[in-house]
């Protein structure tokens, strides 16, 4: 909620991170930040060290930056031995929160410094009414770059089988505790990874599951369906082939989460729809914003005309994309494998953003791309009316080394202002101002968690092939309508093809 928390939040990180490491091998009379204080074990000074160096860093990018001013972000952290030897170290300012999970049971490990949870141990207030209470956002600590920075330090016994949760206010405020508990008790085993390039699966696992039992690895798919017993399959391969790679794990009887875009053109759009339908499985694609109690609540406030009725969309993503691709993933400038540029790529977030939320077919679409000498779109700009009567406007930029995302919402009695890449928060306003009780803070579900809860039953899926028809519907449009000069309407409507 603080103004530029999210780059507060990323240099915190970063700056935590960075100082923790280097001062694995530091010894304790060496320069830190603040005072070493001998009274605290060693990493415990490293994290307190690390949360003065971050917030020495936001000092100085306020001094830097004026329109930063006044920008902060909450902050948990735990430190700990290889395996959690030896217990860990905690560090928490403001409504961030850490949670451990051991025999079935979780509790939590900080208190809040906030309003409401002053009133909660003052008596003045219960948990219930907490939640509730319109000042739950108001934190009393804050990393802001103010030399009043207080961090409370804690010491945690870790043991094996224990899983620690280390969270914002935005899983905290919009999760109950039982949800997540339910969620940190599942438990989900990797029973493969397929790629054509083992040295890939072997980073995958070093990266992300180097503790967990290991998959078994396979350089073909149609070895890992003979050989393995799947419920369900994430697809994250190059776009042009996730139509052949769906279709071959529907066919073997599993579920598909499948990295954004569904597909590349309309017409595996309209099969790979079809396909699912047959199979009576589960598709759900990867999107950001979905998931997030954001957009949840956007969507919510256009089908009840909270605001009254959605008229407008304008858009903007800007990303050094163009210097990106140059460095890694060089198939994403291919527009055999890739399908298309930026467009297709991040821009796939936001455009994904636009319709899931219209629920609501393109039905004439205007577009201009920018190659930049380049072999796919680096810039775009596009005008879409929908069948719902919703005019919008997107430009998506490859070539900014500032990335950011906005979308505004206009509704014939308010707008909406919302972030559209991660969806991390939501602006209401009316003709009297700000309506705080639509306006809100979120993080997204990881669509992987949505995915398992979906095939289990517990919860709907966030996306599906309509989400997915509707968006080749309207790249399919878009790329036309840039080739031939204009405006285009889609092949499809509705999604029915």
């Amino acid at each position: 909620g603080h103004a530029a928390g999210e780059v507060a939040s990323r240099l915190v990180v970063e700056e935590v991170e960075r100082f923790v490491a280097s001062t694995a091998e530091t010894e304790a009379d060496a320069t830190w930040p603040g005072p070493f204080d001998p009274t605290l074990g060693r990493d415990a000074n490293r994290l307190r060290g690390g949360l003065l160096a971050a917030n020495h860093c936001l000092a100085r990018e306020v001094e830097r930056d004026a329109a930063l001013n006044g920008m902060a972000t909450t902050a948990v952290a735990l430190l700990a031995g290889a395996g959690g030897a030896g217990g860990g170290t905690l560090a928490h300012v403001g409504d961030s929160r850490a949670y451990l999970r051991r025999a079935n049971v979780l509790r939590r490990l900080t208190r809040d410094h906030s309003w409401v949870e002053e009133q909660v141990r003052a008596g003045r207030l219960t948990a219930d009414a907490a939640r509730r209470h319109p000042w739950r956002n108001i934190v009393t600590r804050a990393v802001s770059g103010a030399d009043d920075l207080e961090i409370e330090l804690s010491q945690v016994s870790l043991e094996a089988g224990d899983r620690v949760l280390l969270c914002s206010d935005g899983l905290s405020s919009v999760v109950a505790e039982a949800e997540m508990d339910r969620l940190l008790g599942q438990d989900l085993p990797l029973a493969a990874v397929c790629d054509v390039d083992a040295a890939i699966m072997e980073r995958f696992i070093a990266e992300h599951i180097p503790d967990a039992p290991r998959p078994a690895l396979f350089t073909d798919q149609e070895a890992l369906y003979a050989e393995s017993a799947l419920d369900g399959v994430v697809i994250a391969t190059p776009h042009s082939l996730h139509c052949e790679h769906a279709s071959r794990a529907l066919a073997a009887g599993c579920h598909v989460l499948v990295e954004k875009p569904m597909v590349t053109t309309v017409a595996d759009a309209y099969a790979l729809r079809d396909r699912v339908e047959a199979a009576g499985k589960l598709l759900l694609i990867g999107y950001n914003t979905p998931c997030t109690p954001t957009f949840q609540r956007l969507r919510s406030i256009v089908r009840s005309e909270r605001l009254g009725k959605l008229e407008l969309v304008t858009g903007y993503l800007t990303q050094p994309w163009l210097k990106l691709t140059s460095s890694g993933r060089p198939w994403k400038r291919d527009p055999v494998l890739a399908g298309g540029g930026q467009a297709y790529d991040s821009g796939a977030h936001l455009l994904n953003s636009l319709i899931w939320t219209l629920e609501s077919s393109p039905a004439e679409v205007y577009a201009m791309v920018d190659f930049m000498d380049q072999p796919v779109d680096i810039n775009s700009a596009l005008v879409a009316r929908f069948e719902s009567g919703v005019l919008a406007t997107i430009v998506i930029s490859g070539n900014c080394p500032a990335s950011a995302s906005g979308m505004e919402f206009i509704f014939t009695g308010g707008r909406v202002a919302i972030d559209g890449w991660s969806g991390s928060w939501l602006r209401a306003y009316d003709g009297d101002g700000e309506v705080d009780e639509l306006s809100c803070t979120g993080e997204a579900t990881p669509s992987t968690l949505n995915f398992v809860a979906a095939i289990r039953g517990d919860a709907e899926p966030a996306t599906g092939p309509t989400d997915g028809v509707r968006q080749s519907e309207l790249m399919d449009a878009l790329y036309e309508s840039a080739r031939t000069g204009h405006p285009v309407a889609p092949a499809g409507s509705g999604g029915n093809g």
